[in-house]
């Protein structure tokens, strides 16, 4: 049997696969060298023979992580103390921002009550000015009256005193009231807007209440404007039409025309029926003639309201928005709601008669 010579060579494959295993071992020492890892893995392998280079290795690789770690925690504190700094100074910030914001504020209201208050005493000095000039008018005219009534007295009898007004009693009917009424003024017109059922009674309730929250309907003396209340409404908000003033202006018309100097008269006539009823209604001993000036001077010191009045529904009647106009007496709401020019015809018409009231004191009447 015949055997090949010399020994078996290596097959091709094998061949092949350990030149990659060298190349790749190749490659891993020379990372690793630029790595620096093969110092430590020298180290490491000494460390496996030596205890104490093992425990120096520990110790060394242990120190550069504490070192990391220290580092790591350093950066986290010096990132919070910034992120603190920053939140601090954007609290300022804004504290001063505020603090800004509020002192203009404090100083806009300021100066806005400051020119509400001059307004306000200018319009109270004006309205005074205006009121004073009426009444000193109406005083002039009842003075001149007068002078006539004596110079025509004088010429028959110049030694007979003038007569005193002859009041009518404190039980006076409805009817005596009425055709007193009628010999000064048309009656049909003034039922048309005036209730005369109760005179006395509604002129009483009406004039005490006048000043007051509210004036019971069931008992004015003056009838209820026709018409329904108009407003508009944009959204959810409601402002009073000024197409609304219309309604009043017939009856502010009528009492324009109506002779103050008589309806003094007529007032100073039944001024007993009138403080007897004002006594019963539960006010005894004190005078119905200054309910009656007071009642005026109210409704004369009415605010004026500029632009659109807004008004509120939270139930089924409409009331104002602002609580400052919600809150002032009937008869300034009146003033407010007939509008502007309304108002300041009535003033006119109010003022007169407070002079016409006010220059005869009923009390100091005598019995004929």
């Amino acid at each position: 049997m015949a055997f090949p010579k010399g020994p078996p060579k290596p097959s091709s494959a094998l061949t092949f696969w350990l030149a990659v295993a060298a190349a790749a071992v190749a490659l891993l020492l020379l990372w690793g060298w630029q790595a620096g890892m093969l110092n430590q893995a020298g180290n490491f392998v000494k460390g496996l023979f030596s205890p104490a280079q093992f425990d120096s290795y520990k110790r060394a690789g242990g120190a550069e992580e504490t070192s990391r770690a220290v580092q790591e925690a350093d950066d986290a504190r010096r990132r919070t103390e910034q992120e603190r700094k920053a939140a601090e100074d954007r609290a300022a910030a804004e504290r001063n921002e505020a603090e800004d914001q509020a002192d203009a504020e404090k100083e806009a209201a300021q100066k806005a009550a400051e020119e509400k208050a001059a307004a306000e005493k200018a319009e109270a000095d004006r309205l005074a000015a205006e009121l004073a000039a009426i009444e000193e008018t109406a005083r002039k005219e009842a003075e001149a009256a007068a002078g006539r009534g004596t110079e025509a007295g004088a010429q028959p009898d110049a030694g007979r005193k003038k007569p005193r007004l002859k009041r009518a009693p404190v039980n006076a009917s409805e009817a005596a009231i009425n055709r007193e009424i009628a010999r000064s003024f048309p009656l049909a017109q003034v039922r048309k807007y005036f209730n005369l059922q109760e005179q006395a009674r509604r002129t009483v309730i009406t004039v005490d209440n006048l000043s007051r929250e509210h004036v019971p309907s069931q008992m004015r003396v003056a009838r209820g404007v026709p018409g329904l209340l108009r407003v508009k409404k944009e959204g959810d908000t409601i402002t009073l039409d000024e197409a609304n003033y219309a309604r009043y202006a017939p009856i502010i018309g009528y009492v324009e025309k109506l002779n103050v100097t008589k309806l003094a008269r007529l007032y100073a006539k039944f001024y007993p029926l009138l403080q007897h009823t004002y006594e019963n209604t539960g006010f005894p001993g004190e005078r119905f003639q200054d309910r009656m000036l007071a009642a005026i001077d109210d409704m004369l010191a009415a605010p004026r309201v500029n632009g659109p009045i807004r008004l509120v529904q939270p139930k089924v009647l409409y009331r104002f928005e602002s609580d400052k106009l919600e809150n002032l007496s009937a008869g300034q709401k009146i003033m407010i709601r007939v509008g502007p020019e309304n108002a300041a015809r009535l003033r006119r018409v109010l003022a007169r008669l407070r002079g016409a009231i006010a220059a005869q004191d009923p009390d100091l009447q005598d019995e004929p």
